[in-house]
């Protein structure tokens, strides 16, 4: 209605403004965003195929068969981001903890049960028969739309200085050591980036975000001297790599290849690293 004030509602202690009845709103949500989502996508998946055909056609005989699995991924993530986009955030702001409490129940599973083959020596992906899922990369949307709830819900209670304000961050630190368990110590560290900013953007005390920070620094150095592999990795980065095999071999291969295709790469296909040199080029070294 013109001439009337707009009401502000507020999240987490910080003022939001309604959408005006007059504003263009799209049946699926923010078009800009979706269509930088949709061009992420197609440029993830031509990146697949760009950087798995030589190792897929050594495995597997074609050339475009890792290309293929990712495809047939495709549908499906598209129909869940259509489906979560018609769906009431009431139907999360009710459910997000029931949800948060099955991810920790089939993490559990996952590191006890062969639900979680063994994949070099890691337990990262959750078995369900006819596909696999990466739990980690749940849990991390998990917390979002978790710490979300706990801190619209509890805004003024999180900005004092009370230690009982982690009653709201059990969940989440059960997600960080369920992965650190896995292990998956760059999912961890994402997670507990993810925490952070949260607590930050949400007003949390400055003191306590100090304490927790000190914390997870200690955690994430106990865990990194728990295991070797992790800890040889750091020195052979710092140390500009001297030994170029063994556990320095991928850091190094990678280095090479920032190092001739520089800020804008060597073109679309044209990469030499994926030529077998790096043992899993299709995936984080994308």
């Amino acid at each position: 209605m013109k001439g009337k004030s707009r009401r502000r509602r507020y999240t987490a202690g910080v003022a939001v403004p309604e959408v005006s009845a007059s504003g263009r709103v799209s049946a699926f949500g923010d078009d800009t965003l979706l269509i930088v989502a949709g061009m992420l996508t197609l440029f993830g998946v031509m990146m697949v195929y760009s950087a798995s055909v030589y190792v897929a056609y050594r495995n597997y005989e074609v050339d475009w068969f890792i290309f293929f699995k990712q495809l047939r991924a495709l549908p499906f993530g598209v129909a869940a981001l259509l489906i979560g986009l018609k769906m009431d955030i009431g139907f999360w702001e009710r459910w997000i903890k029931v949800a948060m409490l099955a991810m920790i129940v089939l993490m559990v599973l996952q590191l006890t049960t062969p639900m979680g083959p063994v994949v070099r020596g890691t337990r990262r992906w959750v078995d369900f028969r006819l596909f696999r899922l990466q739990s980690s990369e749940f849990a991390k949307v998990l917390v979002v739309m978790y710490l979300a709830r706990v801190l619209t819900e509890y805004p003024e209670y999180l900005r004092r200085f009370n230690l009982s304000v982690f009653k709201g961050l059990v969940f989440p630190l059960f997600l960080v050591v369920a992965v650190c368990l896995q292990p998956d110590l760059s999912s961890a560290f994402i997670i507990v980036l993810i925490i952070g900013l949260m607590l930050y953007v949400g007003g949390v005390n400055r003191l306590f975000l100090a304490i927790c920070g000190f914390l997870s620094a200690l955690g994430f150095g106990w865990e990194v001297w728990r295991n070797p592999y992790q800890w040889e990795r750091i020195i052979g980065f710092l140390n500009r790599l001297p030994d170029r095999s063994g556990p320095y071999y991928q850091t190094y291969q990678s280095m090479v290849g920032f190092a001739r295709g520089g800020l804008f790469g060597v073109g679309l296909g044209e990469s030499n690293q994926k030529m077998l040199f790096l043992p899993e080029p299709h995936s984080d070294f994308i």
